[in-house]
């Protein structure tokens, strides 16, 4: 019996282990690349070994329950709501895993020779739905492992980050198909799908890259230098506020002391009352001897910062533009907001609203905002340069960032707080996912955080040179682009996420001839005989 369950959801336990250390962690901070085209394979081996859906499911969920934890365990610093943080998407995704396991077995079942590429493909449309909708969260994607391989990045410009998931789910079901069927030629000609299409992202990405590295430096292009400061405050840690604005000012100054910032960027939460409105007042006085109004009055530049917005009864997590004399211009309400933290469901019924302040513990929720904002801020030369401030994780949604592009943002300008997370680990995780919004978008994108990982990524989703800080220290970078007059527009920018829907419909229709096809071989009298005979002779 031991040797039956080893032999059916092993492979599955072996995933959930292999799928953390893909991903980047405590032991490797960066992931592990190699472990990309391998990790998931052992689970789609359980998957191909079910004799059941139940046994599919048994197996599908076995795998979530176990690398959900080891993945996310950061998690559990998210101040008071880590029963929530972390027990929720333990026990959302394990009961998503019974759900997954039936159909990609059903899939499976159904491709049959094909059966690889359409347990690939229903694997990136699992990545697609578990990164959309209210409960959206695009962390573990198995396109993350490779994240930083410049040259293979390059075609999600074309498809978004699904084409590269839907590569890497591939090359692990090739695998998981060799695994089951070593002596068969299917295994062969999958494996030989996956060197042809990785050759041709590579030789796409290596064309790209080169095109880009010979573009001239003189032309139509703005100078537009950025000072990005990591504070290295924790708003939710108890950080005394005025010593956090007096940080916050001190490296300001350095930076402007080293070059000519058009636009400063301090993180989300940097200030935990908005520097306008009702609360101006306090910033006239406040920090005591150098107060932060008569800062920004002096400014020679554009400030971006986050802090809440308040418009009774809404708060929005937001950010704030102030101008280079220190009055407040726009801001952007965050859109996406976390589960069950920033965006509580039925908040506005009453017994709900107790149930959540005495039994969880959460005091109240958001509003989200409901415009892709566009600021702009004047560059070298005086030419207005269009932006857009996702905040948080929102620079890890696809579609969200192609909005915010669509809507005329030429720069992405991310400001987020995770020194809550306490590991170098679940910064670079959620770096990882934001390296593709660059890429797909052929938009730098610039993150401003309190603690990490502060960088400036180029339009191929390299980082800058001299603008990544180190993880969990105080410190500036200064950054100077160089933006085109006219941009380039990707195609996923112009179509966004054609692939997953295509591959949504492929599956529809495979599903559909299968069950065609089933049924015109239950009504044959001839198949009928067959499998009376085959009964009687058992």
């Amino acid at each position: 019996m031991a040797g039956v369950w080893l032999h059916r959801y092993g492979p599955a336990v072996v995933s959930a282990l292999a799928v953390p250390l893909a991903l980047p962690n405590e032991l490797a901070p960066a992931g592990n690349p190699l472990l990309g085209p391998f990790a998931f394979a052992p689970l789609f081996l359980s998957i191909y070994r079910s004799r059941s859906y139940a046994q599919a499911a048994a197996a599908a969920a076995l795998f979530m329950a176990i690398a959900t934890p080891l993945s996310y365990y950061w998690l559990l610093y998210f101040q008071e709501f880590a029963l929530w943080t972390l027990g929720g998407p333990v026990l959302g995704y394990t009961l998503f895993g019974a759900l997954l396991g039936p159909v990609l077995r059903g899939v499976a079942v159904a491709a049959g020779r094909l059966r690889p590429y359409a347990v690939a493909a229903a694997w990136t449309v699992y990545e697609f739905l578990k990164s959309s909708g209210f409960l959206g969260f695009p962390w573990g994607l198995a396109a993350y492992p490779v994240n930083a391989i410049a040259p293979l990045i390059q075609f999600t410009a074309l498809t978004g980050v699904w084409g590269l998931s839907l590569l890497m789910a591939l090359a692990n079901a090739a695998v998981a198909e060799g695994m089951q069927r070593p002596r068969r030629r299917q295994p062969v000609r999958a494996y030989l799908l996956v060197a042809t299409l990785a050759i041709g992202a590579l030789a796409y990405g290596f064309l790209r890259l080169g095109e880009g590295s010979r573009e001239p430096a003189a032309g139509p292009s703005t100078r537009f230098q950025v000072a990005l400061i990591q504070h290295n405050r924790d708003p939710w840690g108890g950080d005394d506020r005025d010593d956090s604005i007096r940080t916050l000012m001190r490296l300001t100054r350095g930076a402007i002391d080293r070059g000519d910032p058009d636009l400063i960027v301090w993180s989300e939460t940097a200030l935990l009352a908005p520097p306008a409105g009702a609360y101006a007042g306090y910033y006239e006085s406040n920090p005591a001897g150098d107060p932060l109004a008569t800062f920004l009055r002096g400014l020679d530049a554009h400030l971006l910062t986050g802090a809440p917005h308040y418009d009774p009864p809404a708060r929005s997590n937001a950010s704030f533009l102030i101008g280079p004399r220190g009055e407040w211009l726009d801001h952007y309400a965050k859109q996406r907001l976390v589960p069950f933290a920033e965006a509580v469901p039925f908040w506005e019924v009453g017994f709900m609203r107790r149930f959540y302040r005495s039994t969880v513990g959460i005091g109240g929720g958001w509003t989200a905002g409901d415009r892709p904002a566009v600021f702009t801020v004047a560059g070298g030369g005086g030419r207005g340069v269009r932006l857009s401030t996702p905040i948080c994780f929102e620079d890890a949604f696809p579609a969200l960032n192609r909005r915010f592009v669509r809507a005329g943002a030429e720069l992405l300008v991310n400001l987020t707080n995770d020194s809550w997370s306490r590991t170098v680990s679940a910064e670079t995780q959620h770096l990882a996912a934001a390296r593709f919004r660059a890429v797909e978008t052929a938009r730098p994108l610039l993150r401003a955080t309190n603690g990490g990982i502060t960088v400036a990524l180029d339009v191929y989703g390299r980082p800058i040179p001299g603008s990544a800080l180190a993880p969990f220290t105080a410190d500036a970078a200064l950054v100077t682009l160089r933006l085109p007059a006219t941009p380039a527009t990707t195609p996923y920018t112009r179509f966004g996420d054609y692939l997953p829907a295509g591959l949504i419909i492929a599956l529809i229709a495979l599903l559909l001839r299968h069950a065609a096809r089933s049924g015109r071989r239950r009504r044959s009298p001839r198949t009928a005989r067959r499998t009376a005979a085959t009964a009687a002779r058992r």
